[in-house]
């Protein structure tokens, strides 16, 4: 919705095609999906539910079509680390490094991992940026206590999550568990976090 906000700036005939394989957002609340594909009809862009095979020459291919594209932009879902399989780590997922509540490799107790490199293995938890970044100063914590030979704490997630995401043009939508807004209020909620989250860095 970005984009093509800021591409029908330029010109207006400027249009944006998502591709999004059989299902968009799943694990969302089905409030929080329909929300988002009123945004999308909104913003005039055409969707298409099937994976993209290929792309060249202009020619973005799916198991059915081909369609005529000057830029693709992928946004693709999270994937294990390639790296992993190099070496002795117990990985799950396709290349997630497996770690417990510490954030620690169930292999290896002297590895510690977080965010999109690793998976929990004691509950299902969402490859998520907010649990990179609360589960990270966990295992910051976690390693140092383990250099030090004093106890650890485990990383405990909360069972709700608040995911606010943009449509372009001062106007977002907001999931809280199975709760869901929108409006552009929520997009200055989301600049005034976003602002807050850089500066603090």
């Amino acid at each position: 919705m970005a984009a093509q906000f800021a591409l029908q700036q330029i010109n207006t005939n400027h249009q944006v095609t998502l591709m999004c394989g059989e299902h968009l957002l799943s694990g969302f609340n089905p409030r929080f999906q329909q929300r988002v594909m009123k945004q999308l009809y909104r913003h005039g862009i055409r969707m298409v539910q099937e994976r993209a095979t290929d792309y060249r020459d202009g020619q973005l291919s799916t198991a059915t079509d081909s369609l005529t594209m000057d830029a693709v932009i992928a946004a693709t879902g999270v994937m294990g680390s390639a790296w992993t399989a190099a070496t002795d780590l117990q990985t799950i997922d396709n290349g997630f490094i497996a770690v417990n509540a510490l954030q620690q490799s169930i292999s290896h107790p002297n590895v510690f991992a977080v965010g999109d490199v690793a998976t929990r293995v004691d509950e299902d938890m969402a490859h998520s940026g907010v649990h990179a970044v609360r589960g990270g100063a966990i295992e910051a914590d976690n390693l140092l206590a383990y250099l030090r030979g004093e106890p650890m704490q485990k990383y405990q997630p909360k069972t709700r999550t608040l995911y606010l995401l943009s449509c372009g043009d001062k106007y977002a939508i907001g999931s809280w568990g199975k709760f869901s807004v929108q409006g552009r209020w929520v997009w200055y909620l989301k600049r005034q976090i976003d602002k807050r989250f850089i500066n603090a860095k």
